[in-house]
């Protein structure tokens, strides 16, 4: 805190610097901490205005009307420097006296305050120099500074000496697949090797072409065609695969029932099979009769045209297999036929039947 300034002629100013030193005295006897340090704190004083005596008070005693009031720290703070005065004349340079014993140093006093600054003091003589201080304790560790820029790159050194190989280590696992390398020069044609021994026999396939035509498909299973296959013993197993392209005349004159039926292959001539999985059918609607009626023998008249693929798999039997071409009418209205009598009025023929051996 820094002490109230009485504001007095300066012809009293001298007093009052008198009594502030006998307060500055007193305070010397103070108690002290246990490193010699003065405790710091805040001094109050009352001061008459007529007689200039400082009188020391506690802080919460009021001054008395005439009195002025100041206060202090024992511990100040420096007052400003103060203008320098003009330089004195020189003076006789007295003879250097003997150096006395050091004396004890004392415990500090109080911060008296500020006086005015006063005249310049004649040079003095340059006195010994003292004896060295202790080292003080070293100071707190600062603060990390910021990280400096990056430095340039050094040159590159000279390669070391090339080290012993090491040992061999333990094969690795194989890596996947590569791509297949393209194909190299074909290579020269080598020479004929020997003729081989007969193996057993194997069918490849039969056809045959039935250039007959209006064959009557009756209600019941009727055969068209037939074709043998012969499959060699010792052939290895298999599949005979028949297949027949036929074509079909339907007469239809007459808005009743549709006329529908199947072809078909049977191991005989009766044989229209049981799946219709086997069959191949055609189906004239009811309500599309023509406007007249087919003549097989002429060939005049109006007829309905169907041509039929059908293929049907057989286990065949070591030797001769025997296949027939069979159909059937499943509905329909029959008419008088040439020569005039109730028969069958519907046609197949002109088939192409294809057996084939698959092995298995």
């Amino acid at each position: 805190m820094i002490p109230t300034r009485l504001v007095t002629p300066r012809v009293r100013v001298a007093s009052i610097h008198l009594s502030i030193l006998v307060l500055v005295g007193f305070f010397g006897l103070l108690p002290t901490q246990a490193n010699g340090q003065v405790v710091t704190m805040t001094i109050y004083a009352c001061v008459g205005q007529s007689s200039l005596q400082a009188r020391i008070v506690p802080e919460s005693e009021e001054c008395k009307s005439t009195e002025t009031r100041i206060s202090w720290n024992t511990t100040g703070i420096a007052g400003p420097m103060g203008p320098q005065g003009p330089a004195g004349p020189q003076g006789e340079t007295g003879a250097i006296g003997a150096t006395g014993a050091t004396g004890a140093t004392g415990s500090q006093g109080l911060q008296g305050v500020k006086g005015d600054q006063g005249d310049q003091g004649i040079q003095g003589a340059k006195g010994d120099t003292g004896a060295k201080g202790d080292t003080g304790a070293a100071g707190p560790q600062g603060a990390i500074g910021p990280h400096g820029p990056a430095g340039a790159d050094g040159t590159n050194g000279i390669d070391g000496a090339l080290g012993p190989v090491g040992p061999q280590g333990p094969v690795g696992p194989a890596g996947p697949q590569g791509p297949q390398g393209p194909g190299g020069a074909q290579g020269p044609i080598g020479q004929t090797g020997p003729q081989g021994s007969a193996g057993a026999g194997s069918p490849a396939s039969s056809m045959t072409y039935v250039g007959v035509s209006n064959v009557p498909i009756a209600t019941t299973c009727t055969n068209l065609a037939m074709q043998t296959f012969i499959v060699p013993a010792g052939s290895p197993p298999g599949l005979l695969v028949a297949t027949a392209k036929i074509n079909v005349r339907i007469n239809h004159t007459q808005n009743v029932v549709a006329d529908r039926g199947f072809v078909t292959f049977g191991n005989s001539i009766g044989d229209c099979g049981s799946s219709d999985a086997q069959r191949s059918f055609f189906r004239v609607p009811g309500a599309a009769a023509t406007a007249s009626t087919y003549n097989p023998v002429t060939g005049a008249g109006e007829y309905y045209e169907f041509t039929i693929v059908v293929q049907v798999p057989f286990t065949p039997i070591a030797g001769t297999n025997t296949l027939f071409l069979n159909g059937q009418m499943l509905s329909g209205v029959p008419n008088l036929g040439i020569p005039p009598v109730l028969t069958p009025n519907d046609y197949m023929g002109d088939a192409t039947i294809t057996i084939e051996f698959h092995q298995l």
